[in-house]
């Protein structure tokens, strides 16, 4: 700390932030929640700034604050800040330390950074210790080799991307000006301007203005970090063949790989590869979800196993909702794509969205737990808070509205009758009244749809209408179902009624297993247990393909369960080979439940229909750390089949009693 004066002359970035919160916020307790600081905290730096300024301009009453630093104020404390004066957070030092070391070379002696930063080598040592851990999280290793000097070991890809989404935060893309450089709005970012725009702003720009330029159909983020991924490749001298692309064959055919091959010729073709997978990965427009994600099956299953997930926590059922499941898959692959690689998207309205819509988002960030365990990810609140908007959607839809009804006709009451009974029977409707033509003009209530039996053609009607016959015929059924009249339930969803119960007897002891058979028992024609129905057809139809052996191997296993698929014609024998081939490099496994796992391939034209084999092992087997008894074969053919399939072999394994299910289907064979 140095001392001018008598004055105080220390200050950070942090006071900077605070300063500018106090011009927009007055209540301290808010203030400190913003920074997740203690008011104790937030008082001494309001105490700092006020004796940097030599006066009291902002004060403290009753937890209200009061600030009454004008334009020159704050231009004074800028322009007083020097190397000597300003005094660096922890995150500054870890920036300026990777701008130092990796962002240029692999390697660094202690004692030349430590005079290079002007800090101690204590200090030093330890934020080293704290980088090497941040870092470790994005597969860049950092560590010492000799009592001075140490080295960072990572893979091509997680460098090349660590560092351009490090860039991201310092670089400003002025669209209007159609140019880039680094921002410069504090201190901090002037220290960082200067040590960066000597190596890049020159590569940067140039990048930027071949980007810009040409015709590729992403957002303004999207293109501005591949344009940083770009000048990090030109710069960074890494060997390109140590790059990892997958699906090299799907990727060249692309629009985006034959663009920036044209464009950027003096990149090899590895990086043009490493950069199109990227586009195609990141963003949302995926048409081929095979070609680029090796492990959909996790992703889809993952994501069938959030919805339930908030469906239980929040006792709602939305699993039934299509709509839904497609609409989180949309966003959810490019989501994995950008937490993988530690790519933060900012939620401007993420704020809003807490406040609004903090019910949803609670249950949402609970239910991400578990997904985030599968995939071995991180997920931010502002990747959850875009999701929320999708699940309110959702919900909003899952209580259906009665369309207000009102219906002219001509005919007698008697026989209309009939026709107000088959509407109330087949649709979810509110008939509001029923009137002659003749009473038309002067009806002012609101509704919905007029439905008639006369011709209504002629008049200036603000609302639809549709004309039926007095006896509701097919042809008129389904007539009303392009006005989307809601169809009136037939049964009650037995997941719903248990829903509604578990809700109103919440804490109180109950045997659940005992209430679901009493219901069905008791209104074997109202109550319906969708989710076993199906899964009970489904596994008839499929019940020969189990089988039960004693094997020692669980490659031995996965093989037996191929070739069941292969020997009833669900697959070509290449599917077998393919499988066996991915089981001696990575394998692709699901953990079904504790002791089952799925194996899968990507879907090809060796798959005929979509199908599974079940083998079941006397003794289980062990696949990382697990003990697998029963192993299923997934054969995809690709089309919408796949995802049915899926969700019904989850739900069957997630059943308490599938191993006796299992065992007597067995016992039949």
């Amino acid at each position: 700390m140095f001392y001018f004066g008598g004055i105080s002359l220390a200050l950070n970035t942090k006071h900077f932030e605070i300063l500018k919160e106090l011009k927009k916020e007055d209540d301290l307790k808010r203030v400190a929640d913003i920074f997740n600081q203690t008011e104790r905290n937030i008082r001494y730096k309001i105490q700092e700034l006020n004796e940097n300024l030599g006066q009291e301009k902002i004060f403290i009453k009753k937890r209200k604050i009061y600030c009454l630093l004008d334009e020159n104020d704050i231009a004074s404390l800028i322009k007083g800040l020097n190397v000597q004066n300003y005094v660096y957070e922890q995150k500054e030092r870890m920036d300026l330390l990777i701008i130092e070391t990796i962002l240029q070379e692999d390697e660094f002696q202690i004692e030349e950074l430590a005079d290079s930063l002007q800090m101690s080598k204590s200090t030093l040592r330890a934020d080293i210790k704290i980088l090497t851990e941040k870092l470790k999280k994005v597969g860049i290793h950092l560590g010492q080799y000799s009592n001075k000097k140490y080295r960072a070991q990572y893979k091509n890809n997680d460098l090349i991307y660590y560092l351009s989404i490090f860039l991201y935060n310092y670089v400003t893309f002025d669209e209007g000006r159609r140019a880039i450089s680094f921002k410069r709005s504090n201190y901090f970012e002037k220290i960082v301007y200067e040590m960066l725009t000597k190596m890049y702003c020159s590569v940067l720009e140039d990048s930027y203005q071949k980007i810009k330029a040409i015709d590729l159909p992403y957002t303004d983020e999207t293109l501005n970090l591949l344009i940083l991924l770009i000048s990090v490749l030109k710069l960074r001298k890494l060997n390109s063949e140590d790059l990892e692309v997958l699906n090299k064959k799907v990727l060249k055919e692309t629009k985006e790989f034959k663009t920036l091959r044209k464009v950027f010729p003096e990149l090899s073709e590895l990086n043009i590869y490493f950069l199109t997978d990227y586009l195609l990965r990141i963003s949302c427009d995926e048409k081929e979800i095979f070609a680029r994600h090796r492990n959909w099956i996790e992703i889809e299953l993952g994501v069938y196993r959030l919805i339930k997930e908030f469906e239980s926590l929040k006792k709602v059922q939305l699993v039934k909702n299509k709509k839904l499941l497609d609409d989180i898959l949309y966003y959810i692959k490019p989501l994995i794509y950008r937490s993988s690689k530690q790519i933060e998207l900012k939620n401007t309205v993420l704020k809003e969205v807490k406040s609004i819509y903090g019910d949803t988002f609670f249950y949402l960030k609970k239910a991400f737990q578990s997904f985030e365990t599968l995939l071995g990810l991180e997920v931010s609140d502002n990747e959850i808070g875009f999701l929320v908007p999708i699940f309110q959607v959702a919900l909003r839809n899952r209580v259906r509205q009665a369309k207000r009804i009102l219906v002219v006709s001509s005919y007698k009451r008697n026989l209309i009758n009939f026709l107000l009974a088959r509407l109330e029977e087949e649709f979810l409707v509110e008939i509001v009244h029923v009137i002659s033509m003749k009473q038309l003009d002067d009806f002012q209530e609101n509704v919905d749809l007029i439905i008639t039996t006369s011709d209504l053609s002629q008049m200036n009607l603000k609302v639809p209408f549709c004309r039926v016959s007095p006896i509701l015929t097919e042809s008129d059924r389904k007539h009303l179902e392009e006005f989307e009249l809601p169809p009136q339930d037939k049964h009650i969803s037995l997941d719903a009624l248990m829903n509604v119960i578990e809700r109103n007897v919440e804490g109180q002891k109950c045997n659940t297993f005992k209430m679901r058979e009493d219901l069905l028992q008791s209104f074997p024609n109202i109550v319906v247990d969708e989710k076993a129905q199906e899964m009970k057809e489904n596994l008839v139809i499929q019940k020969y393909q189990i089988t039960e052996l004693d094997v020692f191997d669980w490659k031995e296993a996965v093989k037996a369960a191929t070739e069941i698929l292969w020997k009833h014609k669900y697959i070509k024998k290449a599917y077998m080979e393919d499988m066996l081939n991915h089981l001696e490099e990575d394998g692709l496994m699901f953990l079904l439940n504790e002791n089952s796992a799925l194996f899968y391939t990507e879907p090809k034209e060796n798959v005929y229909h979509t199908g599974f084999s079940i083998v079941h092992v006397e003794t289980p087997l062990i696949i990382r750390g697990k003990k697998i008894e029963y192993f299923v074969c997934f054969a995809p053919k690709g089309d919408a089949e796949d995802q049915n399939l899926l969700f019904q072999l989850n739900d069957f394994f997630e059943e308490e009693n599938f191993e006796n299910t299992l065992k007597k289907m067995l016992r039949k064979k």
